[in-house]
C-alpha cells in the first residue's frame, strides 16, 4: 500500500483521491507554457504576441508586462522581434530585465506583422505576467490567509502622518444619510508589535470641524469601537498607530473583510420520506443518513457542510408535499427565485445561509412571488417555507 500517486483513473474516470493543486503565485519562464522555444541558446524562450496570420489584430499595439521576483546570477535580457512592412525581420536592442515591473509596448502599425518577445534565460521568476492585457494562467493570486496584517490589507489607506500611518474609512460626507448611522469596526487581534499599538476615532462635527478621539490601546483578542449615530452628514475614520498588527477577523459596519479567509462550517438538516439526494449528488437513506461536503469557493475560502438526514415515513409529510406542490425556480439562479405555492394561500419565507443565519424574512408571500438574491454572494442557501400545515426547506444555488 506504500505506493504514492498524483493521478489515478479507472475506465476514464478520474479518482477523487487526488486533486490538482491550484497554480502557484510564482512561476519561472522555463516552467510556463505561455513561452515557446527560441531560435538559439542566446534567446531560448519566446513569448509570441501576434503573428501575420492574426490579420488586423496584428496591426494593433502589442504589450507584455511582467513582475519579476528573482533573476539568475548573471541577469537576463529581453528583446523585440518583429516583421517590417516589406516582410523583413527586425531585432530590437536587448533590454535588461530588473526586479519588479517590466514592460514593453510595440507601437501599432498599418500592416499585418509578427511580434515576439525573446528572453535570454528561463531562470526568471515572476508573480504576474500579462500579454496584451490577458493575464497568464501560469500564476494565480494565492487565496487570502486566515491571518492578515494591517500593513498588508487593502482595506486600509495611508494615514496623515507617521504617528497614524493607517486608516480604516468607515464613511465620508459624500455617503449622505448613510454617514449619519452608527459606524463600527471589530477586529480580532492575534499579534501586536513589541511596543503595542493604538487606535483612535477621527470624525467631522456638525459645524464641519475635525474631531480626534483619545487613543485607545489595542489588545489581543476582540477589539471594537462604535461611533454613535448623528443627525448630520459626516466623515468617520479609524486611525491606527502601526501596521504590524496581525488579525484573523475584521469587519467594518457589519461587512467582513476579504483580507482574511476562514473555512466556515454548517449543518444541512433535512427530512425525507424514504431517501434524499444531496448537494454531492449522492442519494442517502435511513442506513446512510450523514455525510460531509466541501463547497469550494473561487478564493479557496471553502465551506464545509454536514448532512443530518432524518427519514420519516409518516403520511403527513407525503401528503403535505403532494397536496401543496411547493417548487422554486430557476434553481440554480443568478438573481430571482420564483416560489410556486399550488394549494397554499400565503406563507412566510426565510432565506438561510449554510451557517444557519437568517438573511431574509418575508411574510405574506403568495403563489409566483419572487425572492431577489442578486445582492448575495454566490453559494448555497436554503429557503425555508412555513405554512399552517407544516414547513419545507429547499436548497438553492446562487451563481
Amino acid at each position: 500500500g506504500d505506493v504514492e500517486f498524483d493521478a489515478l483513473s479507472l475506465n476514464g474516470e478520474d479518482s477523487e483521491c487526488v486533486v490538482s493543486l491550484p497554480p502557484s503565485s510564482l512561476s519561472w519562464i522555463s516552467d510556463c507554457d505561455d513561452f515557446i522555444a527560441g531560435p538559439n541558446a542566446t534567446w531560448p524562450h519566446i513569448l509570441v504576441a501576434t503573428t501575420i496570420a492574426d490579420g488586423a489584430v496584428s496591426q494593433e499595439a502589442q504589450t507584455f508586462t511582467m513582475n519579476i521576483t528573482s533573476l539568475p546570477s548573471g541577469g537576463a535580457n529581453v528583446r523585440v522581434y518583429k516583421t517590417t512592412a516589406n516582410g523583413n525581420d527586425f531585432f530590437g536592442d536587448p533590454v535588461v530585465l530588473t526586479l519588479g515591473s517590466n514592460n514593453i509596448t510595440v507601437s501599432a502599425v498599418s500592416f499585418d506583422r509578427a511580434v515576439k518577445f525573446q528572453f535570454s534565460s528561463g531562470d526568471v521568476e515572476f508573480d504576474a505576467l500579462s500579454l496584451n492585457g490577458e493575464d497568464s494562467e501560469c500564476v494565480v493570486s494565492l487565496p487570502p490567509s486566515s491571518l492578515s496584517w494591517i500593513s498588508d490589507c487593502d482595506d486600509f489607506i495611508a494615514g496623515p502622518n507617521a504617528t497614524w500611518p493607517h486608516i480604516l474609512v468607515a464613511t465620508t460626507i459624500a455617503d449622505g444619510a448613510v454617514s449619519q448611522e452608527a459606524q463600527t469596526f471589530t477586529m480580532n487581534i492575534t499579534s501586536l508589535p513589541s511596543g503595542g499599538a493604538n487606535v483612535r476615532v477621527y470624525k467631522t462635527t456638525a459645524n464641519g470641524n475635525d474631531f480626534f478621539g483619545d487613543p485607545v490601546v489595542l489588545t489581543l483578542g476582540s477589539n471594537n469601537i462604535t461611533v454613535s449615530a448623528v443627525s448630520f452628514d459626516r466623515a468617520v475614520k479609524f486611525q491606527f498607530s502601526s501596521g504590524d498588527v496581525e488579525f484573523d477577523a475584521l469587519s467594518l459596519n457589519g461587512e467582513d473583510s476579504e483580507c482574511v479567509c476562514n473555512t466556515t462550517t454548517g449543518t444541512d438538516t433535512q427530512v425525507a420520506i424514504d431517501s434524499f439526494t444531496w448537494i454531492d449528488g449522492m442519494t442517502y437513506t435511513t442506513s446512510n443518513n450523514t455525510a460531509t461536503f466541501t463547497l469550494m469557493n473561487s478564493n479557496y475560502c471553502d465551506s464545509i457542510v454536514t448532512l443530518n438526514l432524518t427519514i420519516n415515513n409518516s403520511s403527513d409529510i407525503d401528503a403535505f408535499d403532494i397536496q401543496n406542490g411547493i417548487k422554486l425556480f430557476p434553481n440554480p439562479t443568478t438573481n430571482d427565485i420564483t416560489i410556486s405555492l399550488e394549494g397554499i394561500d400565503v406563507v412566510e419565507v426565510l432565506l438561510i445561509d449554510i451557517n444557519g443565519r437568517v438573511l431574509l424574512r418575508q411574510s405574506g408571500i403568495f403563489d409566483q412571488d419572487r425572492i431577489n438574491l442578486s445582492s448575495y454572494v454566490p453559494g448555497t442557501y436554503f429557503v425555508r417555507i412555513m405554512t399552517p400545515e407544516g414547513r419545507r426547506e429547499i436548497r438553492v444555488a446562487k451563481q
